[in-house]
């Protein structure tokens, strides 16, 4: 009992210190297809690529799209080990062909479900034709698993998570009683041990054109019934903390996704920013042990190996683990493509419609 007990003690002092002394570097970014090149609405606008969410696993690197991509799917898959050319596929499923703004994805930290989120940033209270921005996905991590509807909600033949939503806004309104909370927007999905749900508010308020942005945290927790996932307890602020990066940025920064690092204790999150109708972009990445997040500590800012913190100057919205210490992260710069010349790759980016910019990074203890 006493070796268990040290052991634990151990494994927590490890996880806590592993935060306090982290620093990343780039092994590598550049951009890929999401589909082919010229791919045009049937007014000729060029479509874009919105790249939002990704997540690793059954050896492939999935990516989700916060728009629709006419003719292919919203969720769309390549190889661990196609780095060079990509080769796409898409996922073809109802439930994946009706969502709307794909957010965030998460693995469940025994890798048994697969989540995918929108973003429940809107709902018609007299139609079902917003329903299909209110929805969380989910699956078995087996090949051919039928995906599923957390919460599932049936609206005039419509299905989606209305009921979840509803949890979501009694949570908020519980938490800012004097606040407007009709709107909100979710950008960050993660699930930690013993079934713990996680999700992150990027923006909050009374409507699309008045909100604050935020780095807010919800927490509860679900059960598994027949491999049927239902929630089990009430959504509650976990952990809520205001990003100090520079004044120039810090009141556009709003939470755009997250992870748990599984194999280290740790949690990772995404802030970013857009500002002059997407001209000027860029993201920093921050992380706290599972240790301090449960005793509701900061969120601390990633940096490089000079002690710089490090910022992506495309708008970071996924990032996932691809094995030990490696994290990948996945841009949407909406329909901004970058600059003319690429100076410094680190700062600068460019892409066509149809691409989206991504990093590797390697966490350094």
């Amino acid at each position: 009992m006493k070796k268990i007990i040290f052991s634990t003690i151990i494994a927590l002092l490890t996880a806590s210190s592993f935060a306090q002394n982290l620093s990343a570097r780039i092994l590598r970014s550049g951009c890929f297809d999401c589909f082919q090149d010229g791919l045009k609405m049937n007014d000729s606008t060029p479509i874009y690529c919105e790249a939002s969410a990704c997540l690793s696993y059954q050896k492939q690197i999935f990516i989700a799209s916060d728009k629709a991509i006419p003719g292919k799917s919203s969720l769309f898959s390549f190889k661990l080990s196609d780095f060079k050319s990509f080769k796409m596929k898409y996922v073809q499923d109802t439930l994946i062909q009706t969502g709307a703004k794909f957010e965030d994805m998460a693995l469940s930290s025994n890798k048994e479900f697969v989540f995918l989120t929108t973003s429940f940033d809107r709902v018609d209270i007299n139609s079902n034709k917003l329903d299909n921005y209110n929805m969380l996905l989910y699956w078995k991590n087996q090949e051919g698993s039928p995906i599923n509807i957390l919460e599932r909600t049936e609206n005039k033949g419509k299905l989606s998570s209305l009921n979840l939503r509803k949890k979501i806004l009694d949570a908020l309104k519980s938490i800012y009683p004097n606040s407007p909370t009709e709107y909100f927007k979710i950008e960050g999905i993660c699930i930690l041990p013993d079934q713990r749900l996680l999700l992150g508010i990027r923006e909050l308020g009374k409507d699309y054109a008045n909100f604050q942005y935020k780095v807010l945290i919800l927490e509860s927790t679900y059960l598994v019934e027949r491999d049927e996932i239902r929630i089990n307890s009430k959504f509650k602020k976990a952990l809520e903390f205001t990003p100090k990066i520079n004044e120039e940025v810090d009141k556009y920064l709003g939470l755009s996704g997250l992870v748990y690092d599984s194999q280290n204790q740790q949690i990772y999150l995404l802030t970013s920013f857009e500002k002059n109708e997407g001209d000027l972009s860029g993201a920093f990445l921050w992380n706290i042990s599972l240790t301090d997040y449960e005793k509701q500590g900061v969120f601390q800012p990633v940096k490089n190996e000079m002690g710089q913190i490090i910022e992506f100057a495309d708008k970071a919205e996924g990032l996932c683990m691809l094995k030990k210490n490696t994290l990948f992260v996945i841009c949407d710069a909406d329909r901004y493509l970058g600059v003319e010349k690429i100076e410094d790759p680190i700062k600068d980016f460019q892409r066509k419609p149809n691409q989206a910019t991504y990093y590797v990074l390697k966490i350094n203890k």
